[in-house]
């Protein structure tokens, strides 16, 4: 059969490829073969021709198509089979190629199965070239695109592991350090307390809580990182609460202390609890600085601690008369990042702080709640269950 001259108004309908794309045509009538490969190659299209089921299924992985026009007649293993063949590949790039079935069958029920097996088409013959090389066209360039957008994210999520790599190995350094300069001005404070003047000892004690400080943010980022990306498991471990309690307010005292805020707290006759003491003090710690940061000058802020549920949940909250949160931002305030739209300019923060408390929470099983008024001030309220078992 002479091959059919190709219309020029094709080639406004039939978007013409950037690269030459490779197709793979199943068919074991020769002529019909030979007149699809011919209009294939007019359009710059790469082919290879397979006549039996068993052929195409060795072409597919040896050829690499980014389309396979597949007839359900065929010798050897039929459509279906090689279907199968195809989207049950290991070879992910294989097994989502584009498969466009061309068959004499034009039952509904044939046309069905060939959807179900995972056909992206289905062309009953006797059918228009035209429409052949259309859908080919749509199903490639389609395909290119969902391959662009995964290199993409694929690249994005190298430099975010890359980015997490050395923000990781950055805090693990900040925390070293830290920690050999609170562990240094600990014993120097000790060495120097009969003969060091007042003040000196006042700066010390100032270097001691600023190094805390640091070492609470590089913690809360460790484990905030560690949580979201699954790496990392808050281990429950009995600790002293009261001796817990205290280290993290010390670390607020003084910037209360220089807006004359009034901090009063109530913990329960308990020694010991059973949580993840990082976590724990991260989340206080958070919602401390979170209280003393918007809290108006000459306010009280009252951090309770107390055990409910019988015993078997402890509930933390902290509540302070700042100027509160509007209503239509409370559903946000837990957000990584968000920051209130009225402190943004006025006052510092990173806007991970309530997220940490949020994901930290979950993390032990727990949760937190919110209640705010403008004006009036908020209270952030965190149950927290004593029993992994939950």
């Amino acid at each position: 059969m002479p091959p059919a001259a190709v219309d020029p108004r094709e080639k406004d309908i039939i978007a013409e490829p950037l690269n030459p794309a490779r197709i793979l045509i199943v068919e074991d009538e020769e002529d019909l073969a030979e007149l699809i490969d011919f209009r294939l190659k007019n359009e710059r299209y790469h082919t290879q021709i397979a006549t039996t089921g068993r052929q195409a299924c060795g072409m597919a992985e040896s050829f690499q198509p980014d389309c396979i026009l597949l007839d359900i007649m065929l010798p050897e293993m039929d459509g279906w089979q090689v279907c199968r063949f195809i989207r049950d590949h290991l070879d992910p790039m294989l097994s989502s190629t584009p498969i466009i079935m061309l068959t004499a069958l034009g039952d509904q029920d044939a046309k069905i199965k060939g959807l179900e097996l995972g056909a992206n088409s289905y062309i009953a013959k006797p059918y228009s070239i035209k429409e052949v090389l259309i859908i080919c066209a749509k199903l490639i360039t389609e395909r290119r695109k969902h391959m662009q957008l995964q290199n993409e994210i694929f690249r994005l999520q190298s430099e975010n592991r890359t980015s997490f790599d050395l923000q990781s190995l950055l805090c693990h350094e900040l925390k070293n350090h830290l920690s050999f300069i609170q562990g240094f001005c600990s014993r120097l404070r000790k060495s120097t307390e009969d003969i060091l003047p007042d003040n000196d000892k006042k700066y010390l004690g100032l270097i001691d809580r600023s190094a805390s400080y640091l070492l609470n943010i590089s913690e809360e980022v460790l484990l905030i990182r560690q949580v979201e990306t699954g790496d990392f498991n808050l281990r429950r471990r009995p600790f002293n609460l009261k001796n817990s309690l205290d280290e993290v307010m010390r670390l607020y005292e003084q910037v209360a202390a220089s807006k004359r805020i009034t901090i009063l707290s109530r913990y329960p006759a308990i020694e010991t609890v059973d949580l993840n003491r990082g976590a724990f003090k991260l989340i206080l710690s958070s919602l401390m600085e979170n209280a003393v940061k918007y809290s108006s000058p000459e306010t009280e802020i009252r951090c309770t601690v107390d055990l409910f549920g019988s015993g078997r949940d402890l509930v933390l909250r902290v509540e302070d008369q700042g100027a509160g949160i509007p209503l239509e931002e409370q559903a946000k305030v837990f957000d990584k990042y968000y920051r209130g739209k009225k402190h943004r300019e006025s006052t510092k923060g990173t806007g991970i702080g309530l997220y940490a408390v949020k994901v930290l929470s979950e993390s032990l099983q727990g949760l937190v709640e919110l209640k705010s008024e403008e004006g009036r001030g908020s209270s952030f309220t965190v149950y927290l269950p004593l029993s992994a078992e939950r």
